[in-house]
């Protein structure tokens, strides 16, 4: 194409008001966009076609409570053990601990639960490092987030602790 061909193209754009779009592609474009909600909200509803990954076996795991103080420290603490604190935080530090909780707190508000609750840190049978949400059940396999982010939450942690 010549120069002054792609100079028209680009100052008057397909479609113009000459050249509207074919009214087949509209009407299938607006039924498959209908038939992808529909299908999508059919599967949130009845679960069909749907995949949950079941809770891990755990071969330890700890019940904390992570608190976020005034001054931006973050506080872990054993929630089964009278809430000893477990490991403190800097403003600095625990960058990936602080997000994850987070946003799991905020999910939490979503389902109605209290915004203060217990995390189950789990280590599975596989190796891998589960937080799970006491309050909504939600599960994260951290492994997802990489090495460092699993062991951020491993620490807390041990199979000789034992399970609970």
């Amino acid at each position: 194409m010549s120069t002054d061909v792609l100079k028209a193209l680009a100052a008057n754009p397909y479609p113009d008001p000459d050249h509207p779009l074919p009214k087949p592609i509209m009407v299938g474009s607006g039924i498959l966009m209908v038939a992808t909600v529909a299908f999508c909200a059919f599967g949130h509803a009845t679960g069909i076609g749907r995949t949950a990954e079941a809770a891990p076996v755990a071969v330890a795991s700890r019940d904390l409570v992570f608190t976020e103080n005034d001054d931006h420290t973050l506080t872990v603490r054993d929630a089964g053990r009278g809430d000893a604190v477990v490991s403190n935080f800097d403003a600095e530090d625990g960058g990936f601990i602080r997000a994850l909780v987070r946003g799991m707190t905020r999910n939490r508000t979503r389902y109605g639960e209290p915004a203060v609750g217990a995390f189950r840190v789990s280590l599975s049978k596989d190796g891998g490092v589960w937080l799970q949400d006491l309050g909504t059940h939600q599960n994260v396999d951290l492994r997802a987030f990489g090495p460092t982010q699993v062991q951020a939450f491993a620490q807390f942690v041990r199979p000789e602790q034992g399970k609970r």
